[in-house]
Formats: structure tokens, C-alpha cells, sequence
């Protein structure tokens, strides 16, 4: 079963709170599943409202695994690989949260690339000329 990146916040206490618009969030929520060594899974909707949700549990991803890549290379994996076939829908701050992770990637010596782009966050992406950045070239040939 696919667990979700350890010590998710923020969203969690509006899925306890009793107001409807509260909950309506939790339901919108979106998580960066693990699902094996290396291999993660964004799923829901990637918008203003789920940002920052997501770039917090994408720091934490990052600092864990360059934390233990300095320990030990050897069981660490050197690349990442985020199938972004659960999104839901997605807008230009998606795009942003993806560059985002890929520098982070870089910055802990780790490799990044994204799997299974939804046409219209791959249409984002080409539009904002940021598709080299991506791998969606890489994506495409696939």
C-alpha cells in the first residue's frame, strides 16, 4: 500500500475540523506518495491552494534523502523518478513547485524526473518555455 512522505501538516487538522469548508480542503487534498525506493506519486489537484502543503512535504522529501545520501551513497538512490499521472488539475503554480523540486534535487546531488505528464500541465509548461528544464523532451521519447 502506498504510504504518503512522512510528517505531512497543515491540511491534516482541516480534515478534523467540523466546518464544511474545511472539509471541502482536506478532500481537495494533494500528497507526494513513496512508493518505492526512488519512485514517488503526486496525486489531486496541484493549485494555489495546495502549494503549500506540497512544498512542504517536498522539503522534508528533500532534506531526509540529502541527509542520507551523505551518510551513505550506496543504498540512497542518485535519481528520482515522480509519476505525475494522480494529478487532478493542475496551474502554473504547479509548474513552479515542479522547478522547485528539481533544484532541491540538484542541491542534494540526486537526479529528477517527472513520468506520465497531464497534457495540460505539460501544455503549461511548453507555453512558459520551462519544458528543457522538466525532462519533458526526455518524457516524450519515452
Amino acid at each position: 500500500m502506498p504510504e504518503p512522505v512522512p510528517a505531512r501538516s497543515g491540511l491534516g487538522a482541516a480534515a478534523n475540523s467540523a466546518t464544511a469548508e474545511q472539509g471541502t480542503a482536506a478532500q481537495q487534498a494533494a500528497e507526494l506518495v513513496e512508493l518505492g525506493v526512488g519512485q514517488f506519486r503526486l496525486q489531486g489537484p496541484l493549485d494555489l491552494s495546495t502549494m503549500p502543503d506540497l512544498a512542504r512535504q517536498g522539503q522534508r522529501l528533500f532534506k531526509r534523502l540529502r541527509h542520507s545520501v551523505r551518510r551513505d551513497r550506496t543504498s540512497q538512490p542518485q535519481h528520482l523518478e515522480i509519476d505525475l499521472g494522480g494529478v487532478e488539475r493542475s496551474s502554473s503554480a504547479a509548474i513552479a513547485l515542479l522547478l522547485d523540486w528539481v533544484a532541491q534535487a540538484q542541491h542534494a546531488g540526486l537526479g529528477l524526473s517527472f513520468a506520465n505528464w497531464p497534457d495540460a500541465l505539460r501544455r503549461i509548461a511548453i507555453f512558459s518555455n520551462v519544458d528543457g528544464l522538466l525532462g519533458i523532451e526526455t518524457d516524450q521519447n519515452r
